[in-house]
């Protein structure tokens, strides 16, 4: 049974993009763990790729990317395989004709942007923000499912709470709506240092000169995202809007890392309080999780366990391959 793969029609699919592409990590890690479960995978995607399977390097052209990642579909596909599409309605164009079952494997995006009968989301909040938002409220699509972002264990270094370093860690895209001026204010409050990683400009933020106790990292590879995780005391995402799932937050507990975050969106889900972190509602909230994180009332080795009981891509993509399997026995 094969898989075709639609990614980003306007990046290539590398980790290279690993601190502000979650989208390319995610297809990156589907085509590699779905290919050991037997699945042959062909890849359509921009050159550039660095996938470890058949691989189709399509037009930078959005119409001729699809007409192409078509084309080559309809030479290749038998009866039982399955389209997985990365990136939402813009795939949609080059599915269409096919007569083959077509996932969106990793729903993380606006409602407007699905398109396909089978969807994956990242988390139970976004699949009810989806519902909400095409009024689905009195029925539920018995084909969707919830299968949460996976990410390879070694891919990060964990570290206990005593060898940790004394900054928080901002890590994600520069931005007002991602809180960072709430994660600022807070870890002054506190007393402590907060490293800000990511793409963007820091200009958006509305401070003349930026506060001491903040250093600014800026766009990372993969190799400073792991030493920078692995050695901040938490990772603090004080999101203002409901994050559809937060990778941030799961790959900090690979490196024992815990999490300060808003109370709602995917962090209802990932952040289990007062264990693996703290979900705030209000500044002093943030303050006092800081302080706690400080004093060491969350362990390294709780959060670590969370992340590979729930979160390690042998227990994610075991649930997309089942997945598969039951959307192709129709079982509905």
């Amino acid at each position: 049974m094969k898989i075709h793969v639609l990614s980003n029609p306007y990046r290539a699919t590398t980790t290279k993009y690993a601190d502000y592409d979650p989208f390319a990590i995610i297809t990156h890690e589907y085509v590699h763990n779905m290919k050991e479960r037997g699945y042959e995978i062909i890849h359509y995607g921009l050159e550039g790729s660095d996938v470890d399977c058949e691989h189709h390097s399509l037009s930078t052209d959005l119409d001729e990317f699809n007409r192409e990642a078509s084309s080559i579909i309809a030479k290749r596909k038998e009866p039982d395989d399955v389209i997985a599409c990365f990136y939402g309605w813009t795939n949609q164009a080059a599915t269409i004709g096919h007569d083959l079952k077509v996932i969106e494997p990793a729903v993380g995006y606006d409602s407007y942007a699905t398109f396909a009968r089978y969807k994956v989301f990242k988390s139970y909040a976004h699949m009810h923000f989806h519902y909400g938002t095409k009024n689905n409220f009195h029925a539920p699509d018995w084909y969707d499912a919830v299968i949460p972002w996976g990410r390879n264990p070694n891919d990060f270094t964990f570290k206990y709470n005593f060898n940790k370093e004394d900054y928080f860690l901002y890590f994600g895209r520069i931005t007002q709506s991602k809180g960072i001026s709430l994660a600022i204010d807070a870890t002054a409050a506190a007393g402590v240092k907060l490293k800000i990683a990511g793409p963007g400009s820091v200009g958006v933020l509305g401070y003349s000169e930026m506060p001491s106790h903040v250093e600014i990292v800026g766009v990372c590879d993969s190799a400073q995202r792991r030493e920078l995780m692995a050695n901040a005391k938490a990772i603090i995402a004080p999101t203002f809007y409901l994050e559809p799932f937060g990778l941030m937050v799961v790959e900090g507990y690979f490196s024992g890392t815990p999490a300060i975050t808003t109370d709602w969106g995917a962090f209802t889900e990932t952040v289990v309080q007062n264990k693996t972190g703290y979900r705030c509602r209000n500044f002093r909230e943030f303050v006092k999780a800081i302080e706690d994180v400080c004093e060491e009332k969350i362990r390294s080795i709780d959060c670590h366990k969370y992340a590979m009981d729930n979160y390690s891509n042998k227990v994610v993509f075991n649930k997309h391959h089942e997945y598969i399997q039951r959307i192709g026995m129709n079982f509905y």
